[in-house]
């Protein structure tokens, strides 16, 4: 290989239009086909596409799937013979390796077959939608959930990476990706072109400041996002600072490289090049390459991704401080550090058990700030601060996200997308709401949610809308008064979840009322307006516009039908459902029978819907966010362990037994070191960490008193204790957003303690112990031996469930009919989820 090159690839590549002599390529009529057939795909989908004019030559017969069509039209048959796209000068295996990494997305059916829609232009071809981003494969999907919902069932959206599809043969089935529009922004911007006139091809990005030569290799790093170049350029340039980054910055499409790397063999400069995935540095993405291909040789035991990620983040660290990763002494350190020990050492004569003692640790991986993929990356990050900088202040948790979860949740995010507020499917349905009537549902189905109490019942109310609405396909809004207009962040990706303050249900405003709407579901089946097995073939005439689910503590009979299977069947034909709760009903419809299988799937363990749907859902605005981390940092993150007190009371106690009996609980169950009466001088240990007690409580006494006792007494064990309380309002004041902002805020902060003491019956403190993952010790007393009581779940508890059996049709102990349901340890009449 040379050692300098005169030019780089993306210097050489011509941006023309395809000559009409040139072979024809399969991606030219990418633009106008998309317009054309996929029209009804939705408006941002159209818009991705429309900016990619031609798109990256890939096509494809997998033998993992076979073609389904969407839509009317039928499959299309294979070409007799397939053939490889290009013959090349560098191998098909060299120029995938280049390309390993970098994931497209697709739509597959439940039989992990891709779903195809027949060309237009070309009869004997079908075609398969690769996108670039995952949100607009799941654009894609919701549609055709939408369209064909036979074919959508058990849809989901699959990665797939570009060195497999560039492998695919040509059998009758072609892919057109779909770029990112961002992207394609960008590149039209860095060379100065008209946006209408649109780019040809899938942008690609390079500098010839980022040339890096490593094992006597030169690499070449290609982006596929501006944002990773300009970042790189950062680190490495400070010419590149004071001279524009566009000035350093080259743009060419992805098939113009692949046809250069095709025609131009090695020593060429063309086979230098490896594509970055997005998001990820050169320098993450070379190392891991490198340790790949040497742990593949045999240098090291086996070891998984979780190993190679860890090298890369090692050796990432190690260019960063200066010491590069290009020699066999730098590759033996990523090992040491990356590598569980013993692995590298068995595995390595150059790494000696001197250099890498038992006594070793692996670098601790990087936080994962998408919590195991339960959140999207499609966010603007300053947009909600805490939405991806939460994962920096607490411990990872040890329940993972279920792989059916997060895709059901991407599906469910590209669903709210095309059917979220002020879009044309949400018009629709909002015409039809106007009429007073509904005979079937929608497209576009809702359920909206209305408040009712304090904030902690809010939550988990709201939690158990969302999964109700998850279950059934329909899209959640909610009913925000003044009072919790600034708490929350916008959960869902390019759409709000707030209800458009012109939603033509003007008394929705007054909520407090609403128990008599005369469409309360209740009312309307004890009047025998409804009835649960009405059907297409027995209704007589329209039904109500909409149905209000009237799901608070004080529900009757009538409206607890709601948690039977009939009811359920009914309810589906509404487009409309309005919902106010103040309970956690969610444990409650693991007893209806069509619910039961889909949600073992999206949780295997019953007892993390609020931790992994809370933490989905729930992200401080950045003004809450603001008081916590202001907080945290002054005073809870130099502590070596934090304990939470959640403390309510509901009615009269005596202030100093209740203190005694809270402060009791915490040194018995040893969450707290006893104090010393008799000799106040005892040492304390110079240069430990205190230990950081949170209390949370309506009432100051509560924290003055375990702050004296510590401030007045030293420890037994040496410790230093440090008490604080964020505020005390005395009252709570529900309707009042100042208020609410701080109650968000502390409940935050306990969530972020290593151990948690609450009350009994409070919702504040289960949303707490739900979003930290903590099973709480809880202020009850069990037996004679036992002061408190160290909970056995994280759930939340349903206070007031149904106590009618739907098949028996007759009251029955509702904590007995499945051994996961029981009641409660804080109240025993309501019910939850256990192990």
């Amino acid at each position: 290989m040379p050692n300098a090159h005169p030019t780089l690839p993306l210097s050489a590549v011509a941006m023309e239009p395809s000559s009409p002599l040139s072979n024809p390529n399969p991606f030219a009529a990418a633009a106008s086909f998309l317009r054309h057939h996929l029209s009804r795909l939705g408006s941002d989908l159209s818009a991705g596409v429309d900016h990619g004019r031609r798109l990256v030559r890939a096509v494809a017969s997998p033998p993992p799937f076979a073609a389904t069509s969407v839509g009317a039209l039928a499959p299309e048959p294979a070409l007799a013979e397939g053939k490889r796209a290009f013959d090349l000068a560098l191998s098909p295996d060299y120029v995938a390796k280049t390309l390993a990494g970098t994931a497209v997305y697709t739509v597959s059916n439940s039989n992990n077959e891709f779903v195809l829609i027949s060309d237009p232009n070309n009869s004997l071809r079908s075609l398969g939608i690769l996108c670039f981003r995952q949100e607009d494969a799941q654009t894609l999907l919701a549609q055709v959930q939408l369209r064909q919902p036979i074919l959508g069932k058990g849809a989901r959206v699959v990665p797939i990476t570009l060195d497999q599809v560039y492998m695919l043969k040509v059998e009758g089935i072609a892919f057109r990706f779909l770029p990112d529009p961002l992207q394609i922004k960008n590149a039209l911007a860095l060379k100065s072109l008209d946006v209408s006139r649109g780019f040809d091809g899938v942008p690609v990005f390079q500098s010839d400041l980022l040339v890096v030569k490593k094992k006597n290799k030169r690499y070449c790093p290609i982006y596929f996002q501006k944002e990773d170049i300009e970042r790189e350029l950062l680190k490495v340039s400070k010419a590149s600072r004071a001279s524009g980054f566009s000035q350093n910055i080259m743009v060419g499409s992805l098939e113009d490289v692949l046809k250069k790397m095709e025609i131009n063999d090695k020593n060429s400069g063309w086979d230098d090049l490896i594509f970055i995935p997005p998001g990820k540095s050169y320098t993450e993405h070379i190392n891991k390459i490198l340790i790949f291909h040497s742990l593949k040789r045999g240098r090291c035991s086996d070891g998984d991704e979780a190993d190679w990620n860890a090298a890369a983040a090692a050796a990432a660290e190690a260019d960063a401080a200066g010491r590069g990763a290009t020699g066999e002494e730098d590759r033996c350190w990523v090992w040491r550090r990356g590598v569980p020990c013993a692995a590298a050492a068995a595995a390595s004569q150059e790494v000696s058990n001197s250099s890498c003692s038992a006594n070793s640790s692996t670098i601790e991986p990087p936080k994962d700030k998408l919590l195991g993929g339960l959140l999207s990356p499609a966010f603007d990050e300053a947009s909600c601060l805490s939405r991806y900088q939460s994962a920096l202040f607490r411990k990872s948790s040890n329940h993972t996200p279920s792989s059916h979860l997060v895709e059901k949740l991407r599906s469910y995010e590209a669903l709210h997308k095309i059917c979220g507020p002020n879009t044309e499917l949400y018009n629709k349905t909002i015409e039809q709401l106007k009429s007073n009537h509904s005979m079937e549902p929608m497209e576009c189905n809702y359920v909206v949610w209305m408040p009712s109490d304090g904030l902690g019942n809010r939550i988990i109310s709201i939690t158990s809308a969302f999964l109700y609405a998850l279950l059934n396909n329909k899209v959640l809004l909610l009913y925000l008064p003044e009072d919790m207009g600034d708490l929350f962040c916008e959960p869902f990706p390019e759409t709000t979840w707030v209800l458009p303050s012109d939603f033509p249900i003007r008394n929705i405003k007054w909520v407090y009322s609403f128990e008599k709407d005369p469409n309360r579901y209740g009312d309307l089946l004890k009047r025998k307006v409804l009835r649960n097995d009405m059907n297409s073939r027995n209704i007589s005439g329209p039904l109500p516009a909409y149905l209000y689910l009237h799901l608070i503590h004080t529900t009757d009979d009538f409206d607890k039908m709601f948690y039977c299977k009939e009811s359920q069947l009914l309810l589906q034909k509404f487009p409309w459902l309005l919902l106010r709760s103040n309970q956690y009903f969610a444990p409650a419809l693991f007893l209806i029978p069509e619910y039961e299988k889909e949600l073992s799937l999206l949780f295997p363990e019953r007892t993390t819907i609020f931790h992994h749907l809370g933490r989905y859902l729930f992200h401080p605005s950045n003004t809450v966010w603001g008081y916590i981390t202001r907080y945290y940092e002054a005073y809870l993150a130099d502590a070596k362990e934090r304990l939470g007190m959640q403390i309510r009371t509901f009615g009269q106690v005596d202030l100093d037994s209740h203190s005694s009996y809270i402060i009791n609980c915490a040194v018995t169950e040893k969450l707290l070191p006893n104090i010393d009466l008799k000799d106040p001088v005892l040492p304390t240990f110079s240069g430990v960490k205190p230990k950081a007690v949170l209390v949370t409580s309506l009432s100051s006494g509560y924290f003055e008193r375990l702050r004296d006792m510590y401030y007045e007494h030293a420890t037994t064990t040496g410790e230093v204790i440090g008490v604080y309380q964020p505020s005390h309002e005395e009252q709570q004041h529900t309707e009042k957003l100042s208020h609410n902002m701080k109650a968000f805020a502390e409940i935050y902060l306990l969530s972020l303690s290593d151990a948690l003491i609450t009350s009994r019956f409070s919702t504040f403190g289960y949303v707490a112990q739900g979003l930290g993952g903590l099973r709480p010790w809880i202020l009850i007393r069990p037996n004679n031996k036992n002061v408190c009581l160290h909970s056995m779940t994280m759930e939340p508890c349903f206070h007031f469930p149904p106590s009618h059996d739907c098949n028996a049709r007759r009251k029955v102990d509702i904590g007995s009919v499945v051994p996961y349901l029981r009641h409660c340890e804080d109240f025993r009449n309501g019910i939850k989820l256990f192990y």
